[in-house]
Order: structure tokens, then sequence, then C-alpha cells
């Protein structure tokens, strides 16, 4: 089989999609799949492309015409419309923007079976944002679209639910991203050298790990202000916020909250991390914070899990089982019952433990990448042959 996978960007700053697509190429190759990815470079990325050793990337520049449609570069068109005879399917990843749009009319254009990641971009709260323009690119387009792919994939039963009351006639397989787990559950503090260097902070402290971009759906104030809050009775703490500044004035208000309490100097404000010092964050930390206001499902709780580090995430962060599985807590979004769960866990190392074992279980559970690959591998098999009821559950 040979697929060929679809997206804006490959950079380490460019969030979930390019994360998935990093693991998954990875994980086919053990499914008898040969990936090659297409995407483009420039734009709003600024870091390096993720490593995809084995895996081929064609990258491709933006035209101006980007600045109004994400990713738009017809270097990416031609390359598709010469190439994909090639593959046996297409496989697209976020519906909303060019190069999903390109990839699927030449899928159309050359009778090639493609299958559509939403990447949580179908779910009812991404639908709200910017909810005019979308649904006029729903009425022209992306219904179309949708109704034409052998298979949608969605990550959470919440989008799943969503797509079925909009009446999408595509079948829907119900996957969630994956991560190293292997790697994850076997962390050396070591990786944490580097990061113990640049912030000395952070030496000998329960450190509470924010991980992810430093906008203002993320909740990295309310986060702010849980830390001051618990910052005199737990002397011992520090908070680690590891994500690239994508709104100054957040990381502002952030730092004006945190200075206002005398709190400031022991805060990491580390920026984007990748490789070894995110493995080495990941080692650090205590504990795991997202207060999230939206969320597709976001990688950042998983990897926590994985490397067993209890995760305090809201509700709007679509990972019930960190509850259920006793992994961590999911609460609705209020200053107080993130504060109250935060100081729980600093005050009490053994359930911090038993947490943490409890995550590394769930996550190596459903969480692996080989066995998410191996349902994909089957369903790029259904699709290439055109079996359009063959979308697993």
């Amino acid at each position: 089989m040979r697929v060929l996978h679809v997206l804006v960007s490959m950079a380490a700053d460019a969030g979930g999609p390019a994360a998935c697509v990093q693991g998954l190429t990875a994980a086919l190759a053990g499914h008898d799949v040969q990936c090659e990815i297409a995407t483009t470079h420039g734009g709003r990325t600024k870091a390096e492309p993720l490593p995809t050793p084995g895996v081929r990337v064609h990258g491709f520049p933006l035209s101006p015409l980007a600045r109004l449609w994400n990713a738009h570069s017809p270097a990416l068109a031609r390359f598709l419309a010469d190439n994909a005879g090639r593959f046996d399917a297409i496989h697209i990843h976020e519906p909303w923007h060019y190069p999903g749009f390109a990839a699927w009319r030449i899928a159309q254009r050359h009778g090639i079976a493609s299958v559509l990641s939403t990447h949580g971009g179908l779910g009812e709260r991404a639908l709200a944002n910017k909810r005019w323009r979308k649904q006029a690119y729903m009425g022209a387009v992306q219904r179309r679209m949708l109704d034409s792919q052998l298979a949608v994939h969605v990550l959470t039963p919440v989008e799943a639910a969503d797509i079925a009351r909009q009446g999408v006639a595509a079948p829907v397989l119900e996957a969630p991203n994956g991560v190293p787990v292997e790697l994850l559950s076997r962390l050396d503090r070591a990786l944490a050298d580097g990061l113990l260097r640049r912030f000395p902070q952070l030496r000998d402290k329960q450190v509470v790990l924010f991980l992810g971009r430093v906008v203002a759906g993320k909740g990295p104030e309310l986060l702010a202000q849980c830390f001051t809050a618990l910052a005199d009775r737990f002397p011992d703490a520090a908070l680690l916020v590891a994500g690239p500044p994508e709104e100054a004035d957040t990381q502002r208000r952030m730092h004006a909250v945190l200075a206002e309490a005398g709190a400031l100097h022991r805060v990491a404000f580390a920026g984007l991390l990748t490789g070894d010092d995110k493995l080495g964050a990941l080692a650090l930390a205590r504990i795991f914070v997202l207060p999230s206001r939206f969320e597709g499902f976001p990688i950042a709780p998983v990897e926590a899990i994985a490397a067993g580090v209890p995760a305090v995430i809201s509700e709007h962060c679509n990972f019930p089982e960190v509850a259920e599985a006793d992994a961590g807590f999911v609460l609705p979004l209020e200053e107080a019952a993130f504060a109250t769960a935060i100081e729980t866990l600093l005050a009490d190392p053994d359930r911090c433990a038993a947490m943490g074992a409890n995550g590394k279980r769930l996550a190596a559970e459903r969480f692996a990448w080989d066995a998410i690959a191996k349902s994909f591998a089957e369903l790029y098999r259904r699709v290439s042959l055109h079996e359009p009821d063959g979308a697993p559950q």
C-alpha cells in the first residue's frame, strides 16, 4: 500500500496534526503501508519540521493568497496533480485549509479514494469559530468533500456525535491520536539537565508543567492565578510554561499576575520545546495542567500520562478517560477547582505516584501508535478497494 498524507505543515510548532502524521506514518511502516507526506512551509510556523525517518516529505512554498486561504500553494497543487496516481489512497488532514481542498479535488479527478482526518475541526465548538465563513464554505465545497470520503476520521465520541447530527454521509472512524508510549514511559531525568541549566529555578522543585501554545484558549492565565494562590503554601513548587507565546498579550498578563504575587522568579517561560528538551520537561514534571476553554483532542495530556505525570485538565479537553482511570482530574473551567486539584497533588506524593502509574497503563492500552496504525492500515486497504462501509468502528 502507498498512501500520501496531505496537511498544512509539519513544523514542530504546527500543533497536533503534524505530531499525528509523524507518529502515524512511522507506525504504518510496520503494517506494510509506505507513506509520503505533502505539505507547505512558511507562514505562521517558525520551527523546524518534525523528523520523519524513512518517510519522504515534499514541502512547498506558500503563495500570497495564503493570507486569505490558509496554506494556499499552487506548487503543492501541481505536485498532487503530477503524482497522485502513484498512490493507492490519499489521507487528508484538517478539513478547512487549501491543501485538503487541493488533495480532494485531485483525488476526485483521478478516481483515487481519500480519507479525511478532522483533527477536531468539525466539532460543534470548532464550527462556532468564524461561523459565517465556515457555513459559506460548507455550502460551497465542504459538504461535497465530506460526503465523498471513503471514511471521515474523528478523535472523540463528542465529535462523532456532532458529525452524525450534521448528516455527513461518509462512514466515521473514531480513533485517538497516539503517542510513542514506550519512549515516554521510560524517560530519564538526565534529559532535563539542559533545561535545569537554563532555568535553575526548577532544580529540586515540584514542577507544574504547562505544555502547549501560550494562547488564551488554552487557559494559561487561569493556571498563573492558581499558582500564585498556592505559591506561599508550597515554596518547593515551580511552574514551567513550555510552548510558543503566540499571543504576546496573554503572556504579558501572565507575567503581571505572577509579578504582583511575587512569584515570577519561580516560573520558567521556556518557549517551544522539542526533542530531548520536551522529553526533559516531561521527565521533570510532577503535575501536568491544561485548563483549556476549547480543544478537539489535545496530544499533550496523552504525552503527560504516558510519561507517568498526573494530568489536571478541563472538561473541554474531551479526555474523560483521565478521570475514569484515576490518572488525574477532569474539571470544570473554574479557578477554585484547578487550584484544589493542584494543591491535592502537591501535598500528596503517594497519590501523585499512583495516578502517574494509572496514566501509564491507560496510555499503553489506548494510545500506543502500533494499535492505531493497524486500524488505519485496514482502513486504507478497504478504501483502496472502494468499500465505503469499511470504516472500522
